[in-house]
């Protein structure tokens, strides 16, 4: 069946490309397309980005209403393996209810080796599942229930780091802190690394944020109590504080806080080219580890009160380095139930709509910490040639990161909705190569 599917796209009528203003619109090909289960449409599941290994990319599929993985030759679309998780919502009842798996941001990761992908489950209460798949065989290593609020943070070794979520019990009428745990790849073994100081009173988590710098390994680490009752985002009732460990030592270096400003948290740590990037809501800031202090904080993301108290700002998505630039994603970030009613949201779409509906990602040039521009990239993007190629809704677009230029807005065939990344690679022969998903299929584009 794969190998007919795979037949009538390579063998479709090719037209040349209809441009409109200096843009491909239509007519512009897939080299091949591959249909996910048509009836599974109630599971989905992202990759951001779909990770590539050599000429082979690891794409999200599902089928029988369960999420899963395929490993698929670039080239030709030839699947290599495919892996579902069988899952029903009765399973388990003592923790709960599954959502269809949904893998995204810092969700999953490929070690090193590109020899296994770990991931997690997102689900209605309770633990969440963990789960280690070999990628050369596409069989399960490992699953097990780590109740985990947020990302997973590899380590780029035999480790990833994630916090332990403890909900509200009536036996304690209060919730408990929350643990960062270190697991170990190979088996799933966990074992607890920080505990936040104190008892909050209605919430508290932290987080791990493993790096390693000059060959020593270290984790910057993050709690933060809540005390507003209903947990809605109140930014007011947030108290913020980090850490950084010498992992080695087990020696806290530091301790401080951002004014105990909710936005100034920690999402991410990278080290690129010997600098340490920490990674914020709104902003990126550089550390100095000879100086244990930051020294630098770049600006980024936007914030804002609206007149009727609603509250809406970007959120950091992700972040990748590409040459001498470095993209970041954002996202915004609002209440909706009081939007609604706010007019003073109506008229501030009016006034800047590019904060609404214009790119929400930003490229920087990182020996000066200087924006270059808006760009697309709200999820996570990729770039190869300088051509940046993203999707959104049922498009798939492509652009000059160089001068903002579009040079691409085509409509995907038998598109329901598209997700929001893409992967490239480039082979030796020169012969680009992006590749895309949706619920409905698997596409492989010619670069341009």
């Amino acid at each position: 069946m794969f190998a007919l599917l795979l037949l009538a796209a390579c063998s479709a009528e090719e037209h040349a490309p209809l441009m409109y203003n200096g843009v491909i619109v239509d007519h512009y090909d897939p080299i091949w397309i591959m249909p996910n289960d048509p009836l599974g449409s109630g599971a989905y599941t992202n990759l951001c980005p779909m990770p590539v290994i050599g000429d082979e990319v690891i794409v999200p599929t599902h089928k029988n209403g369960n999420p899963g993985f395929r490993r698929m030759k670039i080239e030709t679309g030839e699947i290599l393996w495919e892996w579902y998780l069988e899952i029903k919502v009765t399973d388990n009842p003592p923790f709960g209810e599954f959502f269809f798996s949904l893998i995204n941001r810092q969700d999953y990761f490929v070690t090193d080796d590109n020899r296994y992908m770990v991931f997690m489950t997102n689900i209605v209460s309770g633990p969440t599942m963990h789960i280690a798949l070999d990628l050369d065989s596409g069989t399960m290593l490992w699953a097990k229930y780590i109740s985990t609020l947020r990302g997973l943070h590899y380590d780029g070794d035999k480790h990833y780091y994630c916090n332990m979520l403890n909900w509200y019990t009536p036996e304690s009428s209060k919730y408990i802190n929350h643990y960062a745990y270190r697991v170990n790849i190979t088996d799933g073994s966990v074992e607890e690394v920080f505990k936040c100081r104190k008892e909050p009173e209605i919430y508290g988590c932290c987080e791990a944020f493993p790096f390693s710098y000059h060959g020593q390994n270290y984790i910057f680490v993050t709690e933060r109590f809540n005390n507003n009752e209903n947990l809605e985002m109140d930014f007011q009732n947030i108290e913020y504080s980090y850490g950084l460990i010498d992992l080695g030592t087990g020696d806290t270096m530091l301790w401080g806080d951002f004014n105990k400003k909710y936005t100034d948290y920690i999402f991410d740590v990278h080290v690129h080219n010997d600098v340490i990037y920490v990674f914020t809501m709104l902003n990126y800031l550089i550390f100095d580890m000879d100086k244990l202090q930051f020294t630098d904080t770049i600006e980024l993301g936007w914030n804002v009160t609206l007149d009727g108290g609603s509250q809406m700002q970007d959120s950091y998505t992700c972040h990748y380095f590409y040459k001498d630039k470095l993209v970041i994603g954002m996202d915004l970030q609002t209440s909706s139930a009081q939007l609604r009613e706010d007019s003073s949201y109506y008229e501030l779409h009016r006034n800047t709509p590019h904060h609404l509906s214009e790119p929400r990602g930003f490229l920087v040039d990182i020996a000066t910490n200087r924006v270059l521009r808006y760009i697309h990239a709200e999820e996570h993007a990729s770039i190869l040639d300088d051509i940046l190629y993203y999707t959104y809704d049922r498009n798939l677009y492509a652009v000059d990161i160089n001068t903002g230029q579009k040079l691409m807005d085509i409509e995907l065939p038998k598109c329901y909705q598209a997700g929001p990344t893409s992967s490239v690679y480039k082979n030796a022969k020169g012969e680009k190569f992006v590749i895309v998903s949706s619920t409905n299929c698997t596409y492989c584009y010619p670069g341009l």
